[in-house]
């Protein structure tokens, strides 16, 4: 393993900074996922990487407008990555803009019949969106 996904929503803050220290100590990165304000507190300062989960745990309803609203309140210092509910390339190319730099995507694909043919088709459209935005940027 590389990685540890540590849920706020399942997790107290005690035992994700637990968590987190064992897994810094065994020289794996650290994702925190949350989904709400009150759980950025319980993000640890070991952890690297933040995920915003757009699907609330509870009610399995997917919201991307969370990653939008959550923002400016997670880390500055922190790799930010938006989670569930992206099921269009312009969506990345928005949370990119205000500052994610990671996307999970899953059930879009998963929906599917052919989910490797959805996903290179998204990947195409993220491709062609991009180089819109560059020649855009270059006029």
């Amino acid at each position: 393993a590389d990685a540890i996904l540590l849920i706020a929503a399942s997790l107290t803050k005690a035992k994700i900074k637990t968590f987190a220290d064992l897994a810094k100590s065994l020289g794996l990165e650290i994702i925190v996922e949350v989904h709400s304000r009150n759980e950025i507190d319980k993000i640890p300062e070991a952890a690297n990487i933040v995920g915003v989960n757009n699907r609330n745990l509870k009610s399995q309803q997917i919201d991307i407008n969370t990653s939008f609203q959550l923002l400016n309140h997670l880390p500055k210092e922190k790799t930010k990555i938006s989670e569930s509910g992206i099921d269009k390339a312009e969506a990345i190319i928005e949370l990119k803009k205000i500052g994610y730099s990671g996307f999970l995507i899953g059930s879009y694909f998963m929906r599917h019949p052919e989910p490797s043919m959805v996903c290179k088709a998204f990947i195409a459209s993220l491709e062609q969106l991009n180089l819109k935005k560059i020649k855009c940027d270059e006029n």
